[in-house]
């Protein structure tokens, strides 16, 4: 956490008006309940991912510096220019390859990236506070499905309880991941699909007149992008 008080630190020398920190929605609580940016972070449970992502959010808070200070939680963005791929791009691609043979129940909230950079922008003129800027809920297998199709490649049938795909991961990861270790599938990633939590954007709404444009608009755009690009 060292680094975002440096950056804080940096902002404050820096004679900066305002901050603006981009989290994660995995800093909430997943209580089956409705989360909004009311709503608890998370304490011990939850992967490392999730708790540098909470703990980062409180030093922000609580963070004496001058900088006024707005804090951005999308959930799991998609969209194009992934010039790295991101691990969801990476994901995309291998269905469109075909290098994926079975997927797993489960699913989380997909937003696009473009509208997540919009509502930053917007926060940079207006913002105050946390944001929470998310998308629509989609199982994985259903995600796939409209990916596939657009992508015009027979999507995988199997589909495996999520349950048994996190055992089965983890009990073989240790090993696996040291021959391959741009692993697709870890266990955090598969914990991350357990995420069954409505979640609220109503206040970047209002406030920053944020919109989320159709999934399947956001899939095209990627997938004319990857291919403009070579990825596939």
């Amino acid at each position: 956490m060292l680094g975002t008080e440096n950056v804080l630190k940096a902002a404050a020398e820096s004679g900066v008006e305002k901050l603006i920190h981009v989290s994660s929605i995995h800093a909430f609580k997943d209580n089956r309940t409705m989360v909004s940016e009311e709503s608890g972070l998370i304490e011990k449970e939850g992967s490392t991912y999730d708790r540098s992502k909470a703990v980062s959010i409180k030093i922000v808070l609580n963070h004496p510096s001058s900088p006024e200070k707005v804090i951005i939680c999308p959930t799991a963005l998609l969209g194009p220019y992934d010039f790295k791929p991101s691990f969801i791009g990476r994901f995309l691609i291998s269905l469109a390859r075909k290098r994926v043979p079975a997927l797993v129940s489960g699913g989380f909230d997909w937003v696009d990236v473009r509208d997540v950079a919009r509502a930053i922008v917007k926060a940079i003129e207006k913002g105050k506070g946390i944001y929470i800027t998310g998308g629509m809920y989609l199982p994985i297998f259903q995600l796939a499905r409209l990916w596939c199709e657009i992508v015009q490649v027979k999507p995988p049938e199997i589909i495996f309880p999520l349950p048994l795909a996190i055992g089965i991961i983890s009990l073989f990861f240790p090993i696996v991941s040291l021959i391959k270790p741009d692993l697709l599938l870890t266990p955090e990633a598969l914990a991350a699909l357990r995420w069954k939590s409505p979640i609220s954007t109503k206040k970047a709404r209002e406030e920053l007149d944020y919109r989320v444009r159709p999934i399947e608009e956001t899939l095209v755009d990627t997938y004319r992008w990857f291919k403009e690009n070579g990825y596939f």
